[in-house]
């Protein structure tokens, strides 16, 4: 959904909900935050669901990744930064330490959409919604980010 009306169908108050609802293998509804306990629940009215067909060309190699947390992300000034505290509450202030004053930056949310733009000075008030976002400095030609989670 991409706008802030989805064009959701209600059904009835009086409907006889019979969950689980399954397509095939595909999905199951389970339950519905309007209901069961309020005999109506809310959907997408024409639903097209099919499985999206799995295509590895190469034989699966297996790997073994180690993060180290403390290397941190190399920074605009190309020392490391990091976000904190994180997660954050809403309302909350959020520190880069390790970002120079100055430099631009801005917070995307999981559909790409710029919540806030800026240059770092120090400390930011988080006022957006609970949700994922990353953390986006960019420098010259390069794109370093970070992601963060408001609660």
């Amino acid at each position: 959904c991409t706008s802030g009306n989805p064009q959701l169908w209600r059904e009835g108050t009086d409907s006889d909900l019979n969950y689980p609802y399954e397509v095939g293998d595909l999905l199951t509804v389970t339950n519905s935050t309007a209901g069961p306990s309020l005999l109506y629940y809310y959907f997408f009215y024409k639903w097209v669901a099919e499985s999206l067909p799995v295509e590895c060309v190469s034989d699966r190699t297996p790997v073994t990744v180690t993060i180290d947390p403390s290397l941190g992300v190399n920074g605009a000034n190309g020392s490391a930064w990091s976000v904190m505290p994180n997660p954050v509450k809403v309302g909350g202030e959020l520190r880069m330490a390790g970002l120079e004053r100055g430099t631009p930056f801005r917070i995307v949310d999981v559909q790409g959409r710029t919540v806030h733009s800026n240059t770092w000075t120090g400390t930011l008030a988080v006022n957006w919604p609970a949700g994922w976002y990353a953390v986006v400095v960019e420098d010259k030609s390069e794109v370093r980010h970070q992601m963060l989670m408001v609660h």
